[in-house]
This record gives structure tokens, sequence and C-alpha cells, in this order.
């Protein structure tokens, strides 16, 4: 009786661990990133670091910050090339900073997609957002951005959201 009743309990405790009240959530475990976008240099990743927090509310509709934006704005910006180990600020004669606010639930993976018509001097910044229906329903708020190469200082920039 006592070994019927070890092994029910044993058997009920195996089943509970294996079969979990986790909701399911298919989404990228990773954003991806795809066009002009830098996101590595030598196998390093980049990271850009606003000096704080907020910074795109001033701008909803977006923000293209270029050697030709006013300096305050280039000083709002740092950016590591070693994955974070060092920070320094971004050379804006070589680089640009592409942003856009989002607001996300917690469980969400981004697909950022960069565009360009190089005969236009445009570009479409494309943000498809998965979200976990099963997740949590918070919103959270994402700054958004990228680094792209400096030769789009002059590029109109329109953003979609998916």
């Amino acid at each position: 009786m006592k070994k019927a009743l070890l092994f029910t309990f044993g058997l009920t405790a195996v089943l509970m661990t294996s079969v979990s009240c986790k909701k399911n959530c298919n989404i990228p475990e990773e954003d991806t990133f795809s066009g002009p976008i830098i996101t590595e240099i030598n196998e390093n990743k980049v990271i850009i670091y606003p000096s704080s927090g907020g910074l795109l509310s001033s701008f909803p509709n977006g923000m293209h910050i270029t050697s030709n934006s006013p300096q305050v704005q280039q000083d709002w910006f740092e950016v590591s090339f070693d994955g974070g180990i060092t920070r320094q600020a971004v050379d804006f004669t070589q680089y640009n900073i592409i942003g856009y606010p989002l607001a996300v639930k917690c469980d969400a993976a981004i697909d950022r997609a960069l565009t360009t018509n190089p005969m236009a001097s445009s570009a479409l910044f494309t943000m498809t957002v998965q979200e976990c229906n099963d997740g949590c329903d918070e919103l959270r708020s994402i700054e958004n951005y990228i680094l792209v190469d400096d030769s789009m200082a002059n590029y109109a920039v329109a953003f979609l959201i998916q």
C-alpha cells in the first residue's frame, strides 16, 4: 500500500513539473536587424547609449541625428563598439543615429529593417513588433535607436510600425 501511494505521489509530482501553467509565447528570443544598420564592428556588438531616458518623448515622430544636427542633440549619445565595455562620443562625421519611440508589451521582439533609396535620398525605417498575447499586458517604452553610416546624413527618413 505504501509503495502504491508513494508511486502515485511520485507520478503526480513528475506530471506537475512537466505540465506547467506557463503560457506559451512564440516570438523570437532576440530582436533582428536588416539593411544598412550597424549592429557589429569586428564581431563586437554596437550599443547606443542615450544620455538619459525619455529623449524620444520630444520626438514622437522619430529623429535622425546627423553632423548637421545641433550640438546639444549630438551630445545626447555615446556609443560602444566593443559590446558595452567602453563608451565614447558618437562621431557624427562617420555615423548617424535614427530613433523612434515604441510602446510594447513586456514580452516583445522587434524586427528593425532599414531600406534606402539613394536616388531619392530617402530611407524607410520599418519596425515590425511581435508581442506575446499570453504574456503581461503592461506597456513599456522603448527608445529604439539604430546606428547608420553618415552617408545617410541628408536622407529624409520615414517610419513605419507594423
